[in-house]
């Protein structure tokens, strides 16, 4: 019985472990890429804190960490940044889509 509370309690603690281990990844990895975004717009894009309004991270689609970010002059328009190969580069959005003056801030 004693052996069986022994392995009982290894395997818990295991397992506990490995939840908290990947929840404070997951966290760690959703404030670097705010962070990396953060100082991707101020020292490359040259923004001012001024011009961003809010910078949030999330996880999108097939796991990838995600920045959105919304600026000040355009409240109503969302931006979405990820990590690449080392770099910040702008998702959302696309390159591809048509040409017009509706997003002020695309790359």
């Amino acid at each position: 019985m004693k052996k069986f509370a022994i392995v009982f309690s290894i395997i818990v603690g295991a397992l506990l472990l490995y939840f908290v281990g990947t929840y404070g990844y997951v966290k760690y990895q959703l404030y670097t890429i705010k962070k990396d975004t953060h100082e991707y717009l101020i020292n490359n894009k040259n923004y001012s804190e001024d011009d961003i309004y809010k910078i949030d991270s999330k996880i999108g689609v097939g796991i990838k960490y995600q920045a959105t970010v919304i600026f000040e002059d355009e409240k109503y328009h969302v931006y979405d940044y990820e990590k690449s190969n080392g770099k910040i580069k702008q998702l959302f959005p696309y390159p591809e889509m048509e040409q017009d003056d509706t997003y002020k801030h695309r790359e």
